[in-house]
């Protein structure tokens, strides 16, 4: 498949699968990536502006686990980045001093791995129907909640003390941290027949938005009072196929949203005047992960087999799995002027 795409800067690394997440943080003005991955690592690099819109990464480390990592994020102060996958164990590691501690252990593998820094916690969702809260302020493995869900854990994410959780069974779970014995609010998306694969809160938190494996996503508010302004909108498709939403993810200081598909797409949306930005990348091998830098003025996306046909359809002319740094200008993220009718 043809690739037609907006420029950006592939990060040299070596990897030998699919990457699962990446996630961002930024120390002193200086950005930093790591990306979870199928073959059992997790990368770190520093990334670095260069002349113009050209971008620069270096390697800092690695580290290896005993089965594929399936998500990874940082620590509010950025100092440790957590991971976990089908080990089921989540991974605490400081770069610093190189030293990695279990953090957390489910009884099969973790879906999901959060920070809630307002409670000192890191939060996991595993395909053991469990979304356990670890105390990291108490011995390793002190679990400050536990709930039991009806149905396996397949996407999550927080905003301060809220925690919204996509389950197996097609719902979405919202909970706050200071009452896990009953959900806030379950949600139903409407539209979304098939199963839900990612979901970001709202970088105000009152809502958050759901991709599906259908060429689908949902935009949702998160009071019960406000579920009339709830809406869908089709993606990743090529004609009449479509492609599992592989990554989400919020612009930090506008009301932009990136997503990726199966289709090979990266397309910049604004959910609040509901349309359509710009296409990063228009066609190409499966994108598998997507996320904005802290500032919002750099977008990672990762290329790779995603699997969605299974094995057997699987494209070998995909080729290595890789990352992509693009320099986000504010002309990709900015709302597009409205344009009067004919009178």
């Amino acid at each position: 498949t043809k690739l037609i795409m907006a420029p950006g800067t592939q990060v040299q690394t070596a990897l030998a699968d699919s990457v699962s997440n990446i996630a961002f943080t930024q120390i002193q003005a200086r950005d930093y990536m790591i990306a979870s991955c199928w073959d059992g690592s997790v990368r770190l690099w520093e990334v670095q502006r260069g002349a113009g819109i050209s971008l620069n990464s270096s390697e800092l480390g690695a580290k290896s686990a005993e089965a594929p990592v399936l998500d990874c994020t940082w620590a509010a102060d950025g100092t440790t980045a957590f991971y976990g996958g089908c080990d089921n164990k989540a991974h605490m590691w400081n770069p610093q001093t190189q030293q990695v501690q279990v953090v957390a252990q489910h009884s099969a593998p973790i879906q999901t791995v959060d920070v809630i820094p307002d409670v000192s916690c890191v939060a996991t969702g595993g395909w053991d129907s469990c979304f356990n809260m670890w105390d990291l302020r108490q011995a390793v493995g002190t679990k400050a909640a536990s709930i039991s869900l009806p149905g396996k854990v397949y996407a999550a994410d927080t905003f301060r003390m809220m925690v919204v959780i996509c389950l197996s069974n097609k719902k979405v779970h919202i909970y706050d941290c200071r009452n896990t014995a009953q959900p806030y609010r379950v949600h139903s998306p409407e539209g979304l027949s098939y199963q839900l694969r990612r979901v970001a809160c709202f970088p105000d938190g009152i809502g958050f938005v759901i991709g599906g494996v259908e060429g689908k996503c949902e935009v949702a508010y998160v009071q019960a009072a406000d579920q009339g302004t709830n809406f869908r909108f089709k993606c990743h498709r090529r004609q009449e196929n479509a492609f599992p939403v592989n990554g989400v993810s919020f612009h930090p200081q506008t009301s932009a949203l990136a997503t990726v598909g199966g289709d090979g797409s990266c397309t910049l949306w604004d959910k609040t005047n509901k349309t359509r930005l710009n296409d990063i990348v228009k066609s190409g091998p499966p994108l598998t992960a997507v996320s904005f830098s802290t500032t919002g003025n750099i977008l990672a996306y990762a290329t790779g087999n995603d699997w969605c046909q299974g094995y057997s359809s699987s494209n070998p002319a995909v080729g290595s799995p890789s990352i992509t740094l693009y320099s986000v200008q504010p002309q990709d993220v900015q709302p597009k002027p409205k344009h009067s009718g004919r009178r």
